[in-house]
């Protein structure tokens, strides 16, 4: 669960005071991906990419979705800095080696 979360149902009263505890945390990674399939059109992906990176945080039909996210913006795709998150699912079998989630509960 992302810190700002945590932090906000405790304030909410989603989480009750002391009925939780930090185990652990992950260096800071990318929460809002977005991934296409091998069969995605690229020009269909780009155009998507384009409308994400063209969005601004200064115009209030989008600041809502922002906020909502905690994001000020959309950056450039990356595939570093996921070691931790990647090793943690692997060793729970969360996927097969097809890809589909394998993990029940």
């Amino acid at each position: 669960m992302m810190e700002s979360n945590y932090h906000l149902f405790g304030a909410e009263g989603i989480l009750q005071p002391g009925s939780t505890r930090v185990l652990s945390r992950t260096p800071y990674y990318d929460h809002c991906n977005m991934t296409a399939g091998p069969g995605a059109f690229p020009g269909l992906i780009e155009r998507f990419r384009e409308l994400l990176l063209g969005m601004s945080y200064d115009d209030p039909d989008v600041r809502l979705l922002f906020d909502l996210e905690g994001l000020k913006g959309w950056k450039e795709g990356r595939e570093e800095g996921y070691e931790q998150l990647e090793s943690a699912v692997d060793a729970l079998g969360f996927y097969d080696r097809q890809g589909n989630i394998t993990c029940l509960d």
